[in-house]
């Protein structure tokens, strides 16, 4: 599962039960991130629902394979030129 919805739950202070929240998670697949957006769309339907956010790593899709390494003679160990260059 490499997609994830968070959020805090939250139940209001009745007569007899204290304020309390609770941390919620509910995962996806890889390929499931439509259905994620929609689940946040439903969470934000509900006041007790806060702090929503996704985080995913998708397979393929976060960084450049084989990147990592030592940068010689401004090139990347997959032969990649190192062009990132910090602006202020």
């Amino acid at each position: 599962m490499s997609i994830r919805v968070l959020w805090i739950w939250t139940r209001e202070e009745t007569p007899t039960e204290m304020f309390w929240s609770e941390p919620r998670k509910r995962e996806f697949t890889d390929t499931e991130m439509t259905e994620a957006i929609k689940f946040c769309q439903e969470l934000r339907g509900d006041v007790a629902n806060t702090n929503i956010i996704i985080v995913s790593e998708i397979a393929g899709q976060v960084g450049l394979h084989d990147a990592g390494g030592i940068i010689e003679n401004g090139m990347l160990p997959n032969g990649q030129p190192y062009e990132w260059e910090k602006r202020r």
